[in-house]
């Protein structure tokens, strides 16, 4: 967890939930080589092994490449793709010792048909997808399992959620900019509204227990009905048509 004052509340759910066991958070930032592996270390120094790694952390951008700064982009693809870079760097080795281990990577239905202004995160998510694609066929030689969840609309715990959505900051002249920013403030509205419509939190929770205790086993699993339907839409083979 990269802000660790919001741990005493995840620790708070877990009792809520009844649920069993010790839950140790422990301060990481994905953007960091030298946090990850700090965090890392302290988990093989305390439980010997790394048994399932789950990239969740990730950032939404909405803007255009006219409307938003290389920074900007460089920012999404540092945490969506280069941060899961850096925890397959840092656990895979322990993973190979150990002859097993289970990565799991939270991608976005954005991978398969991206909407209109969220192109960067949808390429960052398509960067993640092609990583696993690439890895999987090799990780296998020591029994490591590699999984896309790509994610629907995911209603979230965070009422700041849609506030925190990162937006181009790039000027380019007055007319440009008043149809850009004209749009981005509908998607924010729009995306408001539909984070009220989506999947619970638990129920993506579950999603994933199922796939890391073996219920669920697929390269590929879309979190909804309707990402599955678009999955089938967009992954069809059209070498003959």
């Amino acid at each position: 967890m990269r802000d660790l004052t919001k741990a005493e509340s995840l620790q708070a759910h877990q009792k809520i939930l009844g649920e069993k066991g010790t839950l140790k958070v422990l301060e990481l930032d994905v953007t960091s080589e030298e946090s990850v592996g700090r965090a890392v270390r302290e988990v093989v120094g305390v439980e010997g092994v790394v048994d399932v790694l789950v990239n969740n952390a990730g950032v939404a951008l909405a803007g255009y490449c006219e409307s938003t700064s290389i920074e900007e982009i460089g920012r999404v693809f540092d945490v969506n793709f280069l941060g899961v870079v850096r925890m397959f760097r840092a656990v895979v080795p322990h993973m190979r010792n150990q002859k097993h281990g289970h990565i799991i990577s939270i991608s976005s239905v954005s991978a398969i048909c991206a909407s209109a202004g969220l192109g960067f995160y949808g390429a960052s998510k398509s960067a993640l997808e092609s990583l696993h694609q690439s890895e999987a066929p090799m990780l296998a030689n020591w029994n490591i399992k590699l999984t896309l969840l790509q994610a629907g609309n995911i209603k979230t715990h965070d009422p700041h959620m849609v506030e925190k959505l990162m937006v181009g900051s790039r000027k380019t002249d007055s007319e440009a900019d008043a149809v850009y920013d004209k749009h981005i403030r509908n998607k924010r509205e729009a995306y408001s509204n539909f984070i009220q419509l989506g999947l619970p939190v638990s129920e993506v929770s579950e999603q994933i227990f199922n796939i890391i205790s073996g219920k669920i086993w697929k390269p590929v699993v879309q979190t909804t009905g309707e990402a599955e339907e678009l999955a089938k839409k967009y992954f069809v083979d059209r070498t003959w048509k």
